[in-house]
Parts: structure tokens; sequence; C-alpha cells
């Protein structure tokens, strides 16, 4: 059975952690996700702050702060490729999260920026908890606990007397600490965490959260739907019954006997009786896991899988889910300006934007075959090819999609045209199908092979070329009237070939191949992009903007056509298989879980991806990159006083701040001057402002 990549068959229940340590990767500070909204990651941790706000924490280095009660949000955390685990929020002024490989976070600006604290472990960390007279207490993998009893300047290791997983902290008030982990582990403290008795409940599931409303009230959850609850602070944990065998993965309860339960497959329960009954809640997300949830009054936010977040108002009574819109894979992104643009997937998805993608709409799929290619030569007209040989067309922006006359039913795995009347769809067994009249009528083209083919490139209305299975092109410079096959120096599977001029190309595969060619094909040279993994997509705007994408969210890019590659901070570890540059200044991917990011560079082109924060705008600096001084500008209409600008890693590590001088050429223009002396190292660096409106940033090269 030969694997077709732009097609996923099954769905993980867990996402799988695949960077081993905190990277620090050249980073695109304007690569943003698109949809879902805010972002699609897993989330893992949320909490409303002592300020009023919400903060959620997840996968890939995410973290969203939300100022309006979780309605909308906005991503502080960036170049961090760790999950974040556990957070506490309740000290103002002191903010702190934990993540994979013993990474502490602390904000002291309510969380709009995060420094990166001096860690004593490198072992994963889950959860954190903030008590009294600065003491915090961290728990993590391996039966790691940290403690800091000065507000988290100095830590230290504590003995926990166990060697499993501790999943997360409770406090009953400022002395009782509780702890629980793998295996039924309980470990309690009766002096604010400076030492810990283990104990257990049976049998021995794996306990996921606990919680304390008092010094004797508790309860604990975890494995197959197991809720234990103890009234004498622990001496005795009897087991409740929660109608269900999903996993439980968060809880909170209150004074009164109300309780909230989340867990694996969209479980939440709820009980008014201190967990001496419980009711399940309708299921709003049936294939997620909800890992977490939080309350301030009778607002009620939870957080889950892809990026899901579901909200209630009136106590956790009725839930909606606020960003509720497709996870099926985006197999395709094709775009005819920097508006106009569609994304085609599994199941005949169809996600159409005619804003650069701020906001998207699902089309209704004729058939419900999966979609693996798609071409938009305008506004209006577009194509799509998946499954059974379908072919799709939409003459009027995407209202209606037409199936248009195909008598093969390969399947299709990528399609191209020249122009409005010329294209080429290809895909299983040799498939080539060619249509000059719009797509009324596609002629097979002999193609003289079984191979897979994966994509196409159509350069003219007589050149093509096409990459395959084997290591194999395919040609042709007649219409495809013939094909002819190019030699190439390896064997792996190629998926996608791009050229920028009827002689000059590149195409990318399986184990990081990356070959270009000056000949049209004659001869391919390899070239070497540092990585391994396979790439699907490779776009080049122009000779000097190429850009890749692959597995596990890599996202390669060069400025010297191949010649070297860097790897852009994708914010995510799905698969990515779409790839669309409309400028060099404007492109966007999709991938898994409908995932769809953009890449924007004002200074090479392109609409803001916000246009109502276009009375915010913050200048490139120049020159750059910067040797000795560089200069950067911001419009702020309607200040007379223009914020800090601070300078970040990539770690988001606050390393320089400076201040802004109003210039003599209008009201609310604001200059800031940025000396080589700010910054502690050669690198690229993120400068910053914050404003009602949201977080702006650049990015600068210090040399």
């Amino acid at each position: 059975m030969v694997m077709i990549p732009f097609k996923r068959f099954a769905r993980c229940a867990l996402l799988i952690l695949v960077c081993a340590t905190a990277t620090r990767l050249h980073a695109q500070p304007t690569l943003e996700w698109m949809h879902p909204s805010p972002q699609g990651n897993m989330l893992r941790a949320v909490t409303w702050t002592v300020d009023g706000n919400v903060i959620a924490t997840g996968n890939y280095g995410t973290v969203l702060l939300s100022t309006d009660s979780g309605i909308s949000w906005e991503t502080t955390m960036f170049g961090l490729t760790d999950n974040v685990l556990g957070i506490d929020a309740s000290v103002t002024g002191s903010y702190w999260c934990v993540a994979d490989n013993g990474i502490l976070l602390e904000s002291r600006d309510g969380g709009w920026s995060w420094i990166d604290r001096q860690s004593i472990t490198t072992k994963g960390l889950n959860d954190v908890i903030q008590v009294a007279g600065g003491i915090i207490i961290v728990c993590g993998d391996d039966g790691t606990i940290l403690r800091s009893a000065d507000g988290g300047n100095t830590w230290n290791t504590v003995f926990s007397g166990v060697n499993v997983i501790l999943n997360a902290l409770a406090a009953a008030d400022a002395t009782h600490l509780w702890i629980v982990g793998e295996n039924g582990t309980v470990l309690s403290s009766e002096d604010a965490g400076a030492s810990w008795e283990a104990s257990s409940v049976k049998p021995g599931e794996d306990l996921f959260d606990v919680q304390f409303t008092d010094v004797s009230n508790g309860w604990i959850c975890g494995t197959k739907g197991s809720i234990f609850n103890t009234v004498n602070g622990g001496f005795r944990w009897e087991k409740q019954q929660s109608g269900v065998n999903r996993h439980l993965n968060g809880m909170l309860l209150r004074n009164g006997g109300e309780g909230w339960i989340v867990g694996d497959g969209g479980t939440m329960l709820r009980s008014t009786n201190s967990g001496a009954s419980w009711t399940a809640l309708p299921a709003l997300l049936p294939e997620s896991v909800i890992e977490g949830l939080d309350a301030n009054g009778d607002v009620f936010i939870a957080i889950a899988e892809f990026g899901h977040i579901l909200r209630s108002t009136d106590r956790g009574i009725t839930w909606e889910v606020t960003n509720a819109t497709s996870r099926k894979s985006a197999n395709w992104t094709t775009f005819a300006t920097e508006r106009d643009g569609w994304c085609f997937g599994e199941d005949g998805m169809i996600l159409h934007t005619s804003d650069g993608g701020r906001s998207w709409r699902e089309e209704t799929a004729l058939l419900g075959n999966s979609l693996y290619g798609g071409k938009a030569v305008s506004a209006q007209k577009a194509w799509a090819v998946g499954e059974f040989g379908v072919i799709l067309h939409t003459s009027d922006g995407g209202t209606a999609w037409t199936q248009q006359q195909n008598e093969y039913t390969n399947i299709l795995l990528a399609v191209d045209f020249v122009d409005a009347m010329t294209g080429w769809a290809v895909g299983e067994l040799g498939i080539i199908l060619k249509t000059t009249d719009g797509g009324n009528k596609w002629i097979r083209q002999e193609s003289g092979t079984q191979d897979y083919l994966y994509g196409i490139d159509a350069i003219s209305s007589q050149h093509a070329i096409v990459a395959a299975d084997g290591g194999r092109m395919y040609s042709s410079f007649n219409g495809g009237s013939t094909w002819a096959r190019q030699q190439t120096t390896v064997g792996s599977t190629l998926y996608w070939p791009s050229f920028v001029t009827d002689t000059e190309g590149w195409v990318v595969g399986e184990q990081g191949v990356v070959l270009h060619t000056t000949d049209a094909g004659g001869t391919w040279m390899r070239q070497d992009p540092g990585y391994g993994g396979a790439l699907y997509v490779i776009d080049a705007p122009t000779r000097y903007a190429l850009w890749a994408i692959g597995e596990r969210g890599t996202v390669m890019h060069s400025t010297d056509a191949g010649a070297s590659w860097s790897r852009s901070y994708a914010r995510t570890s799905y698969d990515l298989f779409g790839l669309d540059f409309v400028s060099a200044g404007v492109g966007f991917i999709s991938g898994d879980y409908a995932t769809v990011l953009s890449w924007r560079d004002e200074e090479l082109g392109g609409i803001s991806p916000h246009p109502e924060q276009y009375d915010w705008r913050l200048s490139a600096p120049y020159p750059h990159p910067l040797v000795d001084q560089a200069e950067i500008h911001l419009a702020a209409e309607g200040f007379l006083h223009a914020p800090e600008l601070r300078v970040v890693d990539m770690m988001g590590r606050t390393v320089a701040a400076a201040e802004a001088h109003a210039t003599s050429f209008q009201t609310g223009m604001f200059q800031y001057t940025l000396q080589r002396s700010m910054f502690p190292a050669p690198g690229v660096y993120l400068v910053a402002v914050h404003s009602h409106n949201g977080r702006y940033s650049r990015l600068i090269i210090v040399q």
C-alpha cells in the first residue's frame, strides 16, 4: 500500500513531544496562526489571574492571555518549543509557568511577557503553585519537587521519596499541600512543602488532578473515570462513582458542594452535592481531550485538545465552544491574491478567506471526498482535486462548487493551472489529466508510468514538470503530448516541484531531499537543508525567497537560492502539507487539524493581517542588520506618550528597553534608537511594544 502523505486517517488522543529541548530557532515573528483561532495546539492548563484576566498554556510553547473573560486571546510567548503544562497567577506581579525540560518562566507584567528563570533541573515540570510568604512549589517527572522560599529567586530540590510522574499540586491552606501522580501516588506536606509524606489510593490509578476546598475536604481524579474524596484531610480516601470510564484530567471544586470535572472524549461532569453524585453534561467535543478548567464568578473557561476553548456564563451548567471551526486536515492551500484563498482537506473540507486569513468560511463540500490539491487563479475561480478522481470548480468565489466530469477514478493529488483555461491534474498510478477550456473537458495524457505522481508545476501552456515516487521526475515541453523521465541523484519519493523560470527550479521529498536545477531538469544537484525528515512542498516566489514545509511543523527558508537554509519557528509540531506564497512577502501554510499559518514581511510587501490595527505601526529597524545603532519608528495615532519598547531574545527574556522620543514630522509618531551596546551578544532578537490594541513586534538581527 502506497502512503499518501497528504492524508491522515487517524487521530491520536495525545500529542507526542518531538522536541527534546527548548530550541532557539531562527524565528520569524510574522509566522502567525490564522486558523483555528487563536491557535490549534493542545491546551494543557488554564487559570484566572489575580488581576481578573485569563491565561491558558499548552503544547509547543503556547501561552495565551485574555483580558475579556475568554472572548478573545493574545499570544504572549514566542520562540519556545517545549510544552507549557502548569501555571499559577495568584500573586500580583509574579505569575509562573512550568514546562518540559525543567523550564521555569516568570511574568512580572500580567502575563504579557515571560522571563526564563534559571532552573536547577532538566526534568519535565508539570505544575506550580504559590503559597504565602513567597513560597513556590513545583512538581514534575521522576518524583521531582522544587521549592523556593524567596519568590523564585533561588530554588532547592525537595526529597519526594518516589520516582513517578507527579502531575498536579493543590493547597488546602498556606501549610497543607498535596501532590498526586502515577500509580495512585499521593504526597502530603504540613510544612508548606519543606517535607513530604507519601501515601497512595487503591487501586493504583494514574492521578491527574487534586483540589481541596479546606484542610479536611479534597478530591482527586484520574484514569478510567476514577474520583476519590476525603473528608478528614487525607487520612482516608473514598472512591466516588463518576458514571464514566474516560480519563478525568482536571477539576474545579467550590465551597457549597459544587464541583466540575473534565476529561477525555469531551467529558464534562457536574456535581451539586460534593461529589455524592455526578451528572454528565452534553459532550460538545466527543473527539477531543479536555485538560482543565477554571472560573471567575459565573464565567467558566475550559481548555482542550486542538486548541479548543469552551466557555460558560451560567456557572458551568451550559457551555459553548468559542472556536468550534473544523479541525480536519487542511491538505492544501492556494491563494489568488493576498486576501483571497482556500484550504482543501479531509472529508471534502473547504475553507475560504477573503480577508487574508483573518476569518474563514467553511463552504459546503459536495461529495465528502477528501481533497488533496487545489489551485486558485483569481478571487472567483478555483479548482480542487481528490479521492475517486473528483474535480471541483467554483467560478463565483466559492459560493457554489460544481463537479467537473472525469471518467477516471484514480486519486488526484495535485492540480495546477497556467491561466483560467489551461491546467493539469496528476495522481495515483501515473494519471495525468489536462484541460484547455477551464475544466469543461479533462483529457488523459499518457505518462508512461504507474508511479504515484504527487506534485506538478505548470510553468507554461507547453512546459510542465511532475514529482513522483522513487526519486523520479517527469517533464513535458509540448503541452503534455509526450512526457519524459528525468534522472535525479536520489531514490526517495519526491513530492513537489517549484520553478521560478523555464529553466530554474527545485523539488523536495523524503529524507530532507532538496534538488536544484538550472537547465529545466536536465541535471539535478542536491542541496542540504540541514534537515532529514520529509519535506512535502516547496514554493519559490523568487529565487531568493524559497520556502519548504514538512512533517512535525517543519518550515525551512532560504534567501540564497537554496545554498543555505534556516528553520523558522512554526508555532506547532503538526504535519504541514500546503504552501502558497503570493509574493515574496506574503505566504500561507496549511496542515493537520485545519492548521493555517501566514507569513508576512511588510518590507517585501503585503497587507496587514489585522486592518483594524493600522493606527499602530512599528517600522522595520534601519539600518538593518544593526551594527552600531538603528532607529525604529512607531505610528501611534492619538497618543501623547509612546510605551516602552522592549528587546527580548528568542526565549522571551527581556534583555533591554528603549525610551521613545517624539519626532517632528507629526503628532503620534515616535522614534526609538537602539544601540549595539544594549544587546548582550550578536544574534536574532525581537523588539516589541504593547498597547491597549495588542502587541506589536519586529525581528532585528544584531551583528
